[in-house]
């Protein structure tokens, strides 16, 4: 039987941390490239949680764009 999101829902939010982090995990794919870290603290919650709300193109803007920005700064760090 297939299920609605706001079925699934309630029950993704009420697992604890770790399952959380595999069924994102899972959603997302093997082979996206992702991983999914959990961390306590408040920050890195409210990042994941962030993500969670991208589309997969958002999340790849998002990557490419940090990814500038650290290349960046090491050429800049280097003179």
């Amino acid at each position: 039987m297939k299920r609605t999101l706001d079925e699934v829902l309630p029950l993704a939010e009420s697992l604890p941390l770790e399952d959380k982090a595999e069924l994102v995990q899972r959603l997302i794919g093997e082979h996206s490239g992702l991983n999914v870290v959990i961390d306590n603290s408040c920050l890195s919650g409210s990042i994941i949680g962030l993500v969670n709300l991208m589309s997969r193109d958002e999340v790849a803007e998002t990557l490419i764009a940090i990814a500038n920005r650290v290349i960046l700064e090491g050429k800049i760090s280097k003179g």
